[in-house]
């Protein structure tokens, strides 16, 4: 949100046109509007609320009463109701991708194009924003929805027409959670479309069903969240609601039908010792994923996480989203015992978990203070690894960690 204030600013300076900003942000920080360079801000979904303001705008007609949309006007700030979800998601037009493409051209010629199958999260983990936005629509519609197998389907005839197209992700929270929605799929994406694909599935859902109707479609690989080896943590301080036995026998079963495995982990909880860090490391490399995405826990406002971490006084009271760092990968704002080392650990995760016998080595290094050759050795380790999950090359992954970071800077 900091870069798209500065950017709002740059425009301002270069034009009179107004602003308006959507997203999670907003929504749940809605305070955003009192920026001098912002004119309005979209609350919730915004599908049907872009398309009223455009047409509003081009046809002379007031813009103060548009549901979901907060609007500066005569020094005050109007504050409309939100509206209803949108609960049958093939009602709304296919994504325009070419407001991404015309703008960064890698991204029309790379292989890998990313789709969704639908919106929301039937679960309750205390880090993500889902909790809060489920709350924010009570009572105002389905949260969870999927798009029709034939809609989705047809999305990615659309765009396979367009553009080039070799490998597909679904970026779901949860592709898998709809079976009898995920059988249909299964047979007729494999006759209609049979492009390989990644997806994410959970430690909960994953039984051999699932991953036989993946494998059937073309699946190729997934992603599952583990966030911590540690029980305790994972299902009494996040939530997740997923054991370690569960995540062992997914694990298990993705190995059988031969699917790459990508797993998202997280290392500085409150409370969190180097031998609980290490148990991550550990039951990661009982399934031996192919890819392991670490972060550095972040506490975002708004969530159950960062609460619990205030209670528990790893974060003063006045914790702000102006004081979360920019990137997952940053220092942790939170007041832990062995910071410094879990962060470290964190840019050796990988490694540990690909080459267990690299432990000893790796609890020397990380009591040495953090250092740009550890960076660097985790991103390389990262980019090496995640070009090989999603079957790019090395100059596309270069692509997508250059050109759109400083695009607009």
């Amino acid at each position: 949100h900091k870069q798209i204030l500065k950017i709002s600013k740059k425009i301002k300076q270069l034009h009179n046109i107004p602003i308006i900003l959507g997203g999670p942000h907003p929504t749940f920080f809605p305070d955003v509007i009192n920026n001098k360079h912002i004119d309005m801000i979209c609350i919730g979904e915004g599908d049907l609320v872009f398309e009223e303001l455009a047409n509003n705008l081009q046809n002379n007609k007031p813009i103060d009463n548009i549901q979901n949309l907060w609007i500066k006007k005569d020094n005050k700030v109007i504050k409309n109701e939100l509206r209803n979800l949108v609960e049958n998601l093939d009602t709304l037009p296919f994504a325009d991708r070419s407001i991404y493409y015309d703008t960064f051209p890698f991204l029309k010629e790379s292989r890998l194009k990313i789709f969704s199958s639908g919106r929301g999260c039937y679960y309750n983990c205390t880090f993500c924003f889902n909790h809060s936005i489920r709350k924010l629509y009570h009572k105002k519609g389905t949260y969870v929805r999927k798009v029709s197998v034939d809609y989705l389907i047809n999305e990615i005839k659309k765009a396979k027409q367009e553009y080039p197209m070799k490998t597909i992700s679904f970026n779901d929270d949860t592709f898998i959670f709809d079976k009898p929605w995920l059988k249909e799929f299964s047979q007729k994406y494999r006759k209609e479309i049979n492009i390989p694909f990644v997806c994410n599935v959970r430690g909960n859902l994953a039984d051999e069903d699932t991953i036989k109707s993946l494998k059937k479609a073309n699946c190729y690989a997934v992603g599952m969240g583990i966030e911590t080896g540690n029980n305790h943590l994972r299902n009494v301080i996040l939530k997740k609601g997923v054991t370690n036995k569960q995540i062992l026998e997914t694990g298990k079963l993705v190995k059988k039908y031969k699917l790459k495995l990508k797993t998202y982990n997280m290392f500085g909880y409150p409370g969190e010792t180097l031998e609980d860090a290490f148990e991550t490391l550990k039951l990661n490399a009982k399934i031996k994923p192919d890819q392991a995405s670490t972060s550095i826990i972040q506490p975002y406002p708004g969530t159950e996480f960062c609460e619990y971490a205030k209670q528990q006084g790893c974060l003063c009271k006045n914790f702000s989203v102006d004081d979360v760092p920019e990137t997952l990968r940053a220092s942790s704002p939170l007041k832990i015992k062995n910071k410094k080392a879990l962060e470290n650990l964190q840019t050796f995760a990988f490694l540990g978990i690909k080459h267990p016998f690299l432990f000893p080595l790796i609890k020397i290094l990380i009591k040495l203070p953090p250092n740009p050759i550890y960076k660097l050795i985790a991103q390389g380790t990262y980019g090496y690894y995640m070009s090989k999950y999603y079957q790019l090359t090395i100059k596309e992954m270069l692509d997508y960690a250059f050109k759109m970071r400083y695009k607009f800077a």
